[in-house]
């Protein structure tokens, strides 16, 4: 029932927040403070809570023992230096431990909305998105590496702007707090690529027979070339199995690219540069986890291009809207992933969600 308030407490207010068609806020003083206020909430849900993620008592020891300097057990690798930095800064002014949850809450949240803002005309629709496509949840149990999925999410308007320099920068910015940040760097190509209606097509259609074809013992060659400690993976990869990425939403992913592709306003959506890119790293992100569903590495990284959607959902919104049978499959998908949300809240155990308690409570 936690997550149901939150939802709610953040979604009807964010619904008046009004953008530019260009992208941009409006520059009213409540609008700026009501985007405070709701980083500020999810902020402190985010680092609040006590025993909730897979990975909270790992994170939460370390700044308790003081050992967040040493390497870890089990990878025997150092954090990365800027998450290394947040715990320094911790030390130095003497926080409890759950301070680093706080402080990795407001970079998340902080870069989200800046991207949302960016590249957004609607925050209320990109948030219900970040929600319901589960998101919000795998930020609970991917701390590090959702601080790097925010940095990139809001630096992918250099991909756009053709910036290669400043696209190296943010980069190496996020990879301060994730290392898995450097495969997102090919997606500077994406800017460039204008897919024809009927490749992706084509795409979309070859993806549903790859879905039946074997493809670990593929990934496994590949990553058995990687260097350092991402070759282990290759061990390992076989017991690595999740169904993040299968199951009716995934299906949604390819439906809604192909309702963007074959719809007759397709020619407005690509001219813009924005939209083009979005929905190309998007397909790219929703095809390779409908293929890879049952690995959870895959799926894990994929969420660098996943988090798209909550742009692309948005466009997807506003051209149903102009046809009586696509608003009926509108109502379809909204309907399925608020039902997404539910299970979440509700039914889902992944990483001890279900149990949400605050440090107060512990």
């Amino acid at each position: 029932m936690a997550y149901i308030f939150l939802f709610t407490s953040v979604l009807i207010p964010s619904y008046f927040i009004r953008l530019k068609k260009t992208n941009r806020l409006i520059g009213y003083d409540y609008e700026y403070i009501t985007i405070f206020v709701l980083i500020a909430i999810l902020t402190l849900f985010f680092g609040l809570r006590f025993n909730v993620g897979i990975d909270y008592m790992s994170y939460y020891n370390n700044a308790e023992f003081h050992s967040w300097n040493k390497p870890q057990k089990g990878t025997g690798q150092l954090f990365e230096p800027g998450f290394r930095f947040l715990y320094w800064l911790m030390e130095i002014f003497c926080f409890p431990p759950n301070t680093i949850f706080i402080l990795s809450g407001s970079l998340i949240y902080l870069f989200l909305f800046m991207g949302v803002a960016r590249y957004s005309c609607s925050v209320c629709a990109s948030l219900f998105a970040f929600f319901s496509s589960g998101l919000f949840y795998f930020s609970f149990n991917e701390l590090r590496q959702f601080i790097a999925i925010c940095i990139v999410f809001w630096g992918y308007q250099f991909c756009v702007e053709k910036k290669i320099l400043k696209w190296i920068i943010l980069i190496l910015g996020a990879m301060l707090f994730h290392q898995s940040a450097f495969i997102v760097f090919p997606v500077y190509v994406f800017s460039k690529i204008h897919f024809k209606k009927s490749i992706l097509n084509i795409i979309l259609f070859s993806s549903l027979v790859l879905k039946k074809i074997g493809m670990i013992d593929f990934l496994c060659l590949i990553l058995s070339y990687l260097p350092g400690h991402y070759s282990n993976y290759s061990e390992i990869l076989k017991y690595m199995v999740s169904d993040s990425g299968s199951g009716i939403i995934s299906y949604l992913y390819l439906s809604i690219i192909f309702v963007i592709n074959n719809a007759g306003w397709r020619n407005t959506y690509f001219n813009d540069k924005y939209r083009n890119f979005f929905l190309n790293i998007f397909l790219f992100g929703a095809v390779a986890t409908f293929v890879f569903s049952d690995i959870y590495l895959v799926v894990r990284l994929l969420e660098y291009l996943l988090i798209a959607f909550v742009i692309v959902f948005v466009d997807f919104i506003k051209f149903c809207k102009k046809s009586k049978f696509l608003y009926i499959f509108l109502c379809f998908v909204i309907v399925t992933f608020f039902c997404n949300i539910i299970k979440y809240s509700f039914f889902s155990d992944s990483g001890s969600l279900l149990k949400y308690q605050t440090v107060f409570s512990k």
